[in-house]
């Protein structure tokens, strides 16, 4: 109950930031931007309207969670303000938890909003509603976003806001262009440089195998094992990183 209290104070702080105001923006510019496109592209004009729309939604929910990862508890901790809620009986872990859970339900919101946008433009466009590899994009969205938000989180408590984010911001990049940099001729003529790619991919996340943008527009085909198998890839690395996380606060000197 004191996690979930948590969450629901973090999330009514996050929605009274007004940050609700620019998701909704946002999906005004999708939607104009859609059906601009539509009338401008021929042959295919459903396929671009869910590039754009699964594009914005996934920058603008990982641009929140390095926003909010990066500042909700940093600035609590540099202004003790964490102290009035560490002071009565909740533990370090508990708060932590209830924080990033209020931060991921603000994610949720900002992607189901512009998911039915997205969703209402390529209807319009195509008159199809219910192709799966769509919902899956916007789960494994979803995802992404969380992760990106956990690490962000991770950083802002070893150092300060301005280094968590850029900190964050180079995963972000290096895991998306991790698959296909180990598919160069460079990186395969290189054993240590391969080595070092796979070293790096051990540890840090590989966000290739969340982004299946290309098989919605062009194959709409992927295996369910694959589906699966990549979804349970980021639950548990959320899971590692906020061990992780709890780990370092509960050792973090607060005085």
């Amino acid at each position: 109950m004191r996690v979930i209290s948590i969450a629901k104070y973090t999330f009514i702080e996050v929605f009274k930031s007004r940050i609700i105001y620019n998701t909704l923006f946002l999906g005004v510019i999708l939607l104009i931007a859609s059906f601009i496109a539509r009338e401008f592209t021929y042959g295919v004009p459903e396929r671009v309207a869910l590039d754009f729309g699964l594009g914005l939604l996934t920058l603008s929910s990982v641009g929140m969670g390095i926003f909010f990862g990066s500042t909700l508890i940093s600035k609590e901790i540099e202004g003790r303000t964490i102290y009035m809620i560490l002071s009565r009986p909740v533990k370090r872990w508990e708060y932590l938890i209830g924080r990033v859970l209020g931060m991921i339900t603000m994610l949720i919101v900002n992607i189901l909003i512009l998911s039915l946008m997205s969703l209402f433009v390529f209807w319009m466009s195509s008159g199809n509603f219910f192709d799966s590899l769509i919902y899956w994009a916007i789960l494994f969205a979803v995802v992404e976003s969380v992760i990106i938000l956990c690490i962000s989180v991770l950083f802002s408590m070893l150092t300060n806001v301005t280094m968590s984010t850029v900190y964050t911001i180079l995963i972000y990049i290096l895991g998306h262009s991790l698959t296909n940099t180990t598919a160069l001729n460079f990186a395969k003529n290189n054993p240590v440089f391969l080595y070092l790619l796979k070293f790096y991919g051990t540890f840090f996340p590989n966000f290739s195998k969340l982004n299946i943008k290309n098989f919605v527009l062009f194959e709409n085909h992927l295996s369910t094992s694959y589906l699966v198998g990549s979804f349970s890839y980021g639950i548990i690395y959320i899971a590692a990183i906020m061990l992780l996380s709890v780990f370092i606060l509960n050792k973090k000197d607060l005085t």
